[in-house]
């Protein structure tokens, strides 16, 4: 090998070694940041040239260049392998923790996170005596649902608790035992792969606020009958209902067609299964390329504006939770509304 051609390769190497062990913006305060958006001003803490030690505070806000920025995130991989932090506090405005994100922090017990925290990421924690120190059952991370620690029994009929703004990255994965998930109406987001294998789940109503079903989210839930979406839907990611085989009815609430990935779907789902849509947005889904596909669409209506707008909402009694009850309710008024319109 020519001296030149070796010089240029150990320059390449060189430039590929710092490039990853400076994957920052800027420090301060012994904290790395990563700009997300210049013109949204927003940041994200992420990993640096040293592991963080100790109890670390985050800013809410840090001026930069003369920019003052807003802190929003935590970025993948932030903490990972800090064996001596030892607790964390979270600022107001933060609403995303990435994935692995403080895991095998074997050391940190302590979190404080803020009100605003609405998606966290698969793995976040793991690995972590926080974790360790929770108890079996549903575990929370502030306001989300962050995993289900253990089996949930077979037949369980699980409600959120109240306030709850998120479920995780497969928080709920493969808890074949959930039956019934009893949702509050404060929840704006799913992680991917949050219900994957639900096998014995059978009736799902997502409330409005929900903007997307991610990627597997909904994934070979073999026994999901019936799945309910808000009118605040706007995208399906791949495989989001794939293998659900037991799927008979959809009903949308949104009068434009959510965008939707091809993998959504399976085949046999959207020969089988009836497609509930909003009365007057009939044109638009058999006119979709995808949507189209479905053989059985059949548009739905109400008479009575403020129940119309319950349902919407999915609360039907109001009482601040979608439970079995509103689910019925509203199962039992779309089905006549289909035998109605089929006739």
């Amino acid at each position: 090998m020519k001296l030149s051609s070796l010089f240029t390769l150990c320059l390449c190497l060189l430039c590929a070694l710092r490039a990853h062990s400076q994957s920052y913006d800027f420090v301060a305060n012994g904290i790395y940041y990563n700009i997300l958006d210049e013109s949204q001003q927003t940041l994200a803490v992420t990993h640096g040239d040293k592991t963080y030690t100790g109890n670390i505070s985050i800013p809410a806000t840090l001026t930069h260049d003369g920019t003052t920025y807003n802190v929003t995130a935590v970025a993948d991989w932030a903490f990972h392998a800090s064996p001596q932090l030892t607790a964390v506090t979270l600022p107001p405005g933060l609403t995303t923790i990435g994935n692995y994100a403080f895991a095998d922090c074997t050391r940190l017990t302590t979190l404080q996170l803020p009100a605003t925290l609405t998606t966290i990421g698969g793995g976040a924690f793991s690995g972590t005596a926080w974790l360790q120190n929770q108890g079996y059952g549903p575990v929370y991370a502030g306001s989300v649902l962050y995993t289900y620690k253990g089996s949930a029994p077979v037949g369980i009929s699980l409600t959120l608790q109240s306030g709850t703004k998120g479920i995780a990255t497969a928080a709920l994965s493969r808890q074949s035992g959930i039956t019934t998930l009893n949702i509050p109406t404060s929840l704006q987001s799913l992680g991917e792969e949050s219900l994957l294998g639900c096998a014995g789940l059978q009736t799902l109503i997502l409330p409005r606020g929900i903007t997307q079903l991610p990627a597997m989210s909904l994934y070979n839930c073999q026994e999901l009958q019936t799945l309910i979406l808000p009118e605040t839907l706007s995208r399906i990611s791949d495989y989001a209902l794939s293998h659900c085989t037991q799927l008979q009815e959809i009903v949308i609430l949104r009068s434009i067609p959510p965008t939707i990935t091809a993998t959504a779907f399976d085949e046999d789902t959207r020969k089988t299964a009836v497609l509930h849509i909003p009365m007057g947005s009939l044109n638009r889904y058999r006119t979709h390329p995808y949507w189209a596909t479905f053989s059985h669409i059949v548009e739905i209506g109400g008479t009575i504006d403020d129940f119309y707008d319950r349902l919407k909402r999915g609360d039907m009694d109001e009482d601040g939770t979608i439970t079995v009850n509103d689910i019925t309710e509203l199962i039992r008024f779309y089905l006549d509304e289909a035998k109605r319109m089929l006739k």
